[in-house]
């Protein structure tokens, strides 16, 4: 939740380089989490990449495809604002909202 609020931050001071770059680590944390939780063990994935972990899930069947295919993109956007330097407000809003409904849903289906 804290990346969620730096994203919201920055945001709102009009850094959407910033905002998606934490975006990017609090789905990174997120996916972390959904795994951790989920029946696979940690050896499995501990080591993998950002990438990797977003498609064992979806092998897996632990998210749905919706929620898979948000964090690809932000994962994707989120690496292009950090190695490009650029971002565009409409596109950081609409990942920014997403994520945190995902991240809602999440949490009120698994507690």
């Amino acid at each position: 939740f804290i990346d969620i609020e730096r994203a919201k931050k920055t945001f709102g001071i009009e850094d959407y380089v910033a905002s998606l770059s934490h975006i990017r680590r609090g789905a990174e944390k997120f996916i972390d989490e959904v795994l951790m939780n989920s029946r696979i063990s940690s050896e499995k994935f501990v080591n993998l990449s950002q990438y990797e972990k977003i498609k064992l899930s979806q092998c897996e069947n632990i998210l749905p495809n919706r929620t898979v295919q948000l964090l690809d993109m932000i994962r994707d956007c989120g690496n292009y604002a950090v190695h490009k330097g650029h971002a565009d407000k409409e596109n950081t809003q609409k990942l920014l909202e997403s994520i945190q409904n995902e991240i809602h849903n999440w949490i009120s289906n698994n507690n």
